[in-house]
């Protein structure tokens, strides 16, 4: 009998994501090695701050714990300033926004994420992700995500397997994809 591979899901919920990395620490980096290759996930998924774990596990198929430990490290260098970006022009902008005079150009969100994008389009080596993927190391990783229009969830999946880009729930679009930090950050 075949054995099934082993998924490792990954759910949002901002500071949660740290959390989530401390409980991947003692998974990924104490009890999977002891456990041997059968206890080592092949398929990663995740939805908002999970997405972005999922990925930069992924990336790290290849080392002994995932690159669990380089992630609890970022994580706990993390500020708030290398999330959000939020001056004394943005605060400006932000309040001709709230009274329904904002300007072309002006802010589009409460604050500006462009530092988290920033930090995953450096801290996660998506070159190794993909040559994961290809190599078949990594069976597939999914990041989902919600359409705004349709209220349909869309799961972008990066995967060799035909298997994994199927679902009979309507509410499920399936996009086979090469992931990048959009993805993730979607």
């Amino acid at each position: 009998m075949e054995e099934s591979p082993l998924a490792l899901v990954l759910s949002g919920g901002g500071a949660r994501g740290a959390y989530e990395v401390g409980v991947l620490r003692y998974i990924l980096g104490q009890m999977t090695p002891r456990l041997g290759e059968q206890a080592r996930p092949s398929i990663f998924s995740g939805t908002s701050v999970g997405a972005i774990n999922a990925c930069a596990i992924a990336a790290h198929h290849d080392a002994a714990d995932f690159g669990v430990k380089l992630l609890a490290d970022r994580w706990m260098q993390l500020g708030l300033d290398a999330v959000f970006k939020l001056g004394w022009g943005d605060l400006t902008g932000l309040a001709r926004w709230m009274v329904g005079s904002a300007r072309p150009g002006g802010p589009r969100s409460l604050l500006d994420a462009g530092p988290l994008a920033d930090l995953v389009r450096n801290a996660i080596p998506w070159r190794n992700l993909h040559q994961g993927v290809t190599d078949g190391r990594l069976l597939g990783v999914t990041v989902s995500a919600t359409d705004i229009e349709t209220g349909h969830t869309v799961v972008f999946v990066e995967t060799q397997a035909e298997a994994l880009l199927y679902s009979r729930d309507r509410a499920v679009d399936w996009a086979a994809v090469r992931l990048t930090a959009q993805h993730a950050l979607a």
